[in-house]
């Protein structure tokens, strides 16, 4: 029982657990059977049902996350490391030639030359000849069970760290983190020399475990005069992560931050700027950008915080992209240098602010507080452009005022809906009786001269659905959560909506509130605000689009199939980048659910929603959310084998076939249906299907390939 949970617990930490524990598993199994011990064959078989019931869970869920990121772990970090090839000796010497710099030269001489000692010493006894030949008999057995005793031990020992070492070898990345487990098993066999050394030359046995000590004190603290030690080196704040981090946090505490990493040196990249972040309450994550050259611009444009650096940047693969994402920070105007601070290396580090944040947080305060504010929120304010154009990023300002718990658990419905031009006068009238005719007030700025009297477009209306705050507002600890519990606040979001292509006149907005924890929806009054759109207006500076409407109309590629599924999951890749914790996607999920129960027939709005569950590997929800795809999509082979790919994903074949039958019937010509035909053969024993179908995927992707 004990070893089934620590297996379990171990392969839901790190799966790279197999490297040291597959070899000794599979050479204990093999001893239990030479043995024929079954009881014991039924223990350990006990014990790796017990270790893969705790893990199956999470790995039927996330197997294909498993094997592309380590893809993306090993075998490209490999090649950009340059690690040796594994036909080459380098790559089976590699962690040999290490082990001095991992355990020192003492250590490991004088170990070896201990078994060396001592293998001599036991020749010797056995060899040795005894004028009294019973005793000498006797003294043989014991000298044997004692030995025999002693190499059962180092011999476990032994396959422990030979089958580590193979593995980690045939491991095509060679960085040490992988063999590092290794190392306290390989000290305890390494031991066992100096406790076999002989007693006549004592002072190497213990000479040698005071020179170890020694020098794990100097690498640890700075106790000599130029010695700075690993302590001294790593301490955070020698290369002020923490006072990066708590710069960020003092600028708006009532915000987690997400902040852009450029450099990556081992004692200053977005790994241990990320921890400083997480000991915040998690207030702040670290993510490295500027690393692709086509990325450079969105890269700069997504993130309200970086961090440069002077002088190296450490391993960095694309210097060029770098380069330019260095520029477009410090040479953008709508980035401030926030702080510079010194580094122990010589260089400086960088703290850049966007001028303007896109969310602000303040408590509402108010000359004679109610005794009884009422928490739910508000629409205070919308300010956007008079007039802007189609298909182009529309600035937008909402006020938004309500308690904390409704704010943090709020999700906003917009809705801008095309206005008829013969109800026009009585909402510019609306307006000026509301004392929005003020020119400088860009919320409401219509009159009747510039409002034409235009045919309804074809997009009647478009939206812009978010959480509040885009999902940053922080959870209440129990330290703030009096603080936040009391009173109302006020968040202000300087966001870009995207009206589309096919869009012209003039448009309102209505706007409903969703609980994402509870569901439970209102609406909310909304000021008089008109926006026209016009195909010859001026271009107007904006910010980036938020990721929940980026994630909608990534959803509308859905229905083209594998030609557009590459480009959509790369561009989520970087959504999920600059939101670590992804949250947009449970902002677009709650959003989306209240919409698909007003519009149950919206097949734009069911392919969002399947995209939701499919990106939170949400298996049941997804399989329902494209079983309404099919009924409102029944004519769109993409659609069914939608469907059949996530009931493979969770290996129920059979319930995957109709929907590849359709998809087949619809079109037989595409080489991955004939695929996921061939993998739905297989889960359901029908080898036949399965050899078929792969023939004809595999023939067909190498025509496609010549061609």
């Amino acid at each position: 029982l004990g070893l089934g949970l620590a297996l379990g617990l171990a392969l839901l930490t790190k799966q790279t657990v197999l490297l040291f524990l597959l070899v000794p598993l599979l050479w204990v199994l093999l001893v239990i059977l030479w043995q024929r011990r079954w009881l014991m064959l039924l223990s350990l078989l006990g014990s790796l049902g017990l270790g893969g019931a705790i893990a199956y869970p999470w790995y039927r869920t996330n197997w294909l996350l498993i094997l592309t990121a380590s893809e993306r772990a090993t075998v490209q970090s490999a090649i950009a490391e340059g690690d040796p090839p594994l036909n080459s000796l380098g790559a089976w010497i590699y962690y040999l030639q290490q082990l001095p710099e991992y355990l020192s030269y003492p250590f490991l001489l004088v170990a070896i030359v201990g078994f060396l000692l001592y293998g001599r010493r036991v020749m010797q006894n056995i060899n040795h000849v005894s004028q009294d030949a019973e005793q000498e008999q006797q003294d043989r057995r014991i000298r044997k069970q004692y030995y025999q005793q002693w190499w059962r031990s180092t011999q476990w020992l032994l396959v422990f760290i030979g089958g580590a070492y193979l593995l980690c070898s045939l491991n095509i990345n060679k960085d040490e983190r992988y063999f590092i487990p290794a190392l306290p098993i390989l000290t305890i066999l390494l031991t066992q020399g100096l406790m076999v050394f002989p007693r006549s030359l004592w002072e190497f046995r213990w000479g040698t475990a005071g020179l170890l000590g020694v020098l794990m004190l100097l690498n640890l603290f700075p106790i000599l005069p130029g010695t700075p030690g690993m302590a001294a080196t790593t301490t955070q704040k020698s290369w002020h992560q923490a006072e990066l981090v708590d710069e960020m946090i003092a600028a708006n505490p009532y915000l987690r931050h997400t902040v852009g990493v450029l450099p990556s040196i081992a004692e200053l990249n977005q790994h241990n700027v990320n921890y400083m972040g997480s000991l915040r309450q998690f207030q702040v994550y670290a993510r490295q950008v500027g690393t692709r050259e086509s990325k450079v611009w969105q890269d700069a444009r997504s993130l309200n915080w970086y961090i440069t650096k002077t002088g190296n940047q450490g391993s960095i693969r694309k210097p060029q992209a770098l380069a330019n994402m260095t520029r477009a920070i410090e040479e953008n105007p709508e980035f401030q240098l926030k702080k510079v601070l010194s580094l122990p290396d010589g260089s400086d580090i960088k703290l850049y602010r966007r001028m303007e944040m896109p969310i602000s947080v303040t408590p509402r305060s108010t000359d004679a507080p109610d005794p009884n504010p009422d928490p739910l929120v508000k629409l205070l304010r919308v300010k956007v452009p008079k007039v802007a154009l189609p298909d182009r990023p529309v600035p937008v300002q909402y006020e938004w005022q309500g308690s904390w718990s409704e704010l943090r658990s709020g999700v906003v419905v917009l809705t801008w809906t095309w206005v008829d031009p013969a109800t026009l006068g009585a909402e510019i009238s609306n307006n000026k009786n509301n004392g929005n005719d003020n020119k400088d007030e860009i919320s409401v700025n219509t009159n009747a001269n510039t409002i034409e009297k235009t045919e309804k477009a074809f997009a009647d209306r478009w939206f812009h659905d978010h959480g509040i705050g885009l999902g940053n507002l922080v959870e209440a600890t129990p330290t703030t959560q009096t603080s936040l519990n009391s009173g109302l606040f006020q968040v202000t979001e300087r966001l870009a909506m995207l009206p589309p292509a096919n869009t012209e006149g003039t448009y309102r907005l209505t706007a409903v509130y969703v609980n994402r924890q509870t569901g439970a929806s209102y609406a909310i009054a909304t000021p008089p605000t008109l926006l026209q759109i016009r195909a010859k207006a001026k271009a107007i500076a904006a910010p980036e689009v938020d990721a929940v409407t980026k994630l909608r109309l990534l959803a509308t590629q859905l229905p083209k199939g594998l030609p557009t599924l590459e480009k959509v999951f790369e561009q989520v890749g970087q959504l999920n980048l600059y939101d670590p914790t992804q949250d947009y996607l449970i902002q677009a999920q709650t959003a989306l659910e209240y919409r698909l129960q007003q519009e149950p027939r919206n097949v734009q709005l069911a392919y969002a929603h399947a995209l939701t569950q499919v990106l939170q590997r949400q298996v049941e929800g997804a399989i329902a959310s494209f079983q309404r795809v099919t009924q409102l999509d029944p004519k769109n082979p993409n659609a069914h084998a939608y469907l059949a790919f996530v009931n493979l994903y969770d290996f129920r074949g059979k319930a995957a076939q109709p929907a590849l039958d359709t998809a087949l019937a619809q079109n037989a010509n595409q080489p991955e249906f004939q695929g996921l035909n061939a993998i739905a053969g297989l889960m359901q024993g029908n080898f036949n299907q399965a050899w078929q179908s792969g023939q004809v995927f595999l023939h067909r992707k190498r025509g496609t390939s010549r061609s």
